[in-house]
């Protein structure tokens, strides 16, 4: 072909023939142009493919990459205006080779991609906002011998499918090529985009690490707990670890789930400060699973504090509510907390519990996830957050937590345990735990 594509150093894996092609990273970084250049000028006319561009929301094809791919056609002469290799069409491209490019949404037509067959090359453009649910179907659709998958993404949360599966515990045994890359792997970086990039390092540098230069970002968009998050990390009340003292009871808060996830904080009262020093949860499980995760913790229990529903929520068999299920088990202490008429009272009443909050990190990793990604609802047509949250996987956590403070009266000293008390304590139990005790 008469076409040349310059490639940044940065781009030149893409050429190798791992099964899985990862790029990540920031703006102005040229991720998708590479890619679309490559596809096209390289990919597509050396030999017939099919391949496959998607999103995870792909209502139409002007959601789809097809006006950038056929825009790098149309530069590099390949269109019917130049050499005539491609025919471009309002509902895909095909090259005279045979080669083809067609668009899929992945959450709302799972249908339609398990169909698609013989695909060379998928291309998923933003996956960042991929689930894994669509990870799922994709990954065995794409079968053929030799067959690729390229995701371009930049990153958003620790938590997103993507991440999770291709960054944080790649694929082994060489099966993946995965590469960070910013605006400084862009020899052709404009220079309208580097001034709209000093200007963000000068005014906003944790903007600038997200946008710029790939970072993971701190806080979801209109998160609900991000102001009282960093003050407490300024504060140094979010420890990597916080020992669990011995004498002073453990008590936990719960947001129940079946399909949804169940979350357990486990917490305690020491001085004026409430200490979060584990959490747990799980989905899928009945009361009994999370009676033997109690009992294994080895905790020296106080108050289990359950939300409102758990006096009519049926997790097990019979007609009995969850409360009397975990009583019958032998949990002692159970209290249902009230509901709040509005749900905002209560994440007022939790900011203002986050004062005294301190929180083990590593202990509590995905319940520090939850913190960090509730937010609140997006309306897109006034452009502006609402003041309800948004109902997703953070929110269990962030329930659980509203219940410490609406249903413990946290404001109050912490109780005081007699010396005799902790000797008993103590020779309970015995060589259990390193926690240490005051």
């Amino acid at each position: 072909m008469a076409a040349r594509v310059n490639i940044s150093e940065a781009f030149e894996g893409l050429l190798g023939d791992e099964r899985y092609k990862v790029m990540f990273g920031g703006r102005g970084s040229a991720k998708s142009w590479t890619v679309a250049d490559i596809l096209t000028v390289i990919k597509g006319t050396e030999r017939p493919r099919r391949i496959l561009c998607c999103r995870e929301v792909q209502k139409s094809i002007r959601d789809s990459v097809h006006a950038l791919l056929r825009d790098r056609i149309r530069h590099h002469g390949l269109d019917e205006y130049g050499n005539g290799f491609y025919r471009i069409t309002d509902r895909g491209i095909r090259g005279r080779n045979g080669t083809e490019f067609i668009y899929a949404g992945l959450k709302h037509n799972p249908e339609g991609v398990k169909s698609t067959e013989g695909i060379d090359i998928a291309w998923v453009e933003e996956a960042e906002t991929v689930s894994d649910k669509s990870l799922d179907i994709l990954t065995p659709t794409v079968r053929k011998p030799g067959s690729q998958i390229w995701l371009t993404f930049n990153p958003r949360y620790k938590t997103d499918a993507v991440w999770q599966r291709f960054v944080k515990r790649p694929p082994p045994d060489g099966r993946a090529w995965i590469q960070k890359v910013t605006f400084e792997d862009n020899p052709w970086f404009p220079d309208v985009l580097r001034a709209e990039m000093e200007d963000d390092k000068a005014t906003d540098y944790e903007k600038y690490l997200h946008k710029w230069l790939g970072e993971l970002q701190s806080y979801a968009e209109g998160s609900i707990y991000a102001v009282q998050i960093k003050r407490a990390r300024e504060e140094g009340r979010i420890l990597p670890r916080i020992p669990v003292v011995t004498t002073t009871p453990v008590h936990t808060a719960w947001d129940l789930g079946r399909n949804d996830h169940t979350a357990i904080w486990f917490f305690q009262h020491v001085g004026p400060m409430i200490r979060l020093v584990d959490y747990y949860q799980n989905r899928m499980q009945e009361p009994e699973h999370y009676w033997q995760v109690l009992q294994g913790r080895g905790y020296n229990y106080g108050e289990h504090l359950l939300p409102h529903d758990g006096g009519h929520v049926k997790m097990g068999m019979g007609n009995r509510s969850l409360i009397q299920q975990f009583r019958e088990l032998g949990m002692k202490n159970v209290r249902r907390v009230p509901r709040t008429p509005e749900v905002i009272v209560g994440i007022n009443r939790t900011r203002q519990l986050w004062s005294v909050l301190q929180i083990a990190e590593e202990q509590c990793e995905d319940g520090m996830d939850c913190l960090i990604e509730y937010a609140f609802k997006y309306d897109d047509l006034r452009g502006t957050h609402l003041m309800q949250p948004l109902h997703n996987w953070a929110s269990n956590g962030a329930d659980a937590l509203r219940m410490i403070a609406e249903g413990y009266d946290w404001n109050a000293p912490a109780p005081e345990i007699s010396d005799r008390r902790k000797r008993v304590i103590r020779e309970k139990l015995g060589s259990k735990t390193d926690a240490h005790i005051v």
